[in-house]
C-alpha cells in the first residue's frame, strides 16, 4: 500500500506545481475581451474585463482604424490563451480535491 501512497503523493505534488505554474502564467496575460465601440463616425477599441471587486472596466486601447491588425491578433490570442489556462487551472483544482478526498478516506 505504501507504493500507492507514494504514487498518489507524487501526483499530488505534480498537480500543485502545475497549478502554481498556471497561476503565474495567468497573471501576466490580459483578461476579458476586446470591444469595438462606435462614436459618431469613428470606432474605438477597448479591452473590457471585471476587476477584483467585480466592477466592469473598459480599458481604452486606441482608435480601431489606427491600431495595427497584428497587435489586435496578439491581444486576442493572449486572451484566448488565458481562458484556456483558466480551464486547465480549474481542472487541476478538481483533481487535487479528488486526491485529497481519496487520501483522507484511506486513513
Amino acid at each position: 500500500m505504501s507504493v500507492i501512497k507514494g504514487i498518489l503523493r507524487e501526483e499530488y505534488n505534480r498537480l500543485r506545481a502545475l497549478r502554481k505554474n498556471y497561476i503565474s502564467k495567468i497573471k501576466v496575460l490580459p483578461k476579458g475581451s476586446l470591444i469595438v465601440k462606435k462614436r459618431g463616425m469613428r470606432k474605438y477599441l477597448y479591452q473590457s474585463y471585471r476587476d477584483e471587486r467585480g466592477k466592469v472596466v473598459s480599458l481604452y486601447l486606441g482608435l480601431f482604424n489606427e491600431i495595427n491588425g497584428d497587435k489586435i491578433a496578439v491581444i486576442k490570442s493572449e486572451i484566448e490563451q488565458r481562458k484556456d489556462l483558466m480551464k486547465k487551472y480549474q481542472s487541476v483544482g478538481r483533481q487535487i480535491k479528488e486526491l485529497e478526498r481519496y487520501v483522507k478516506g484511506q486513513g
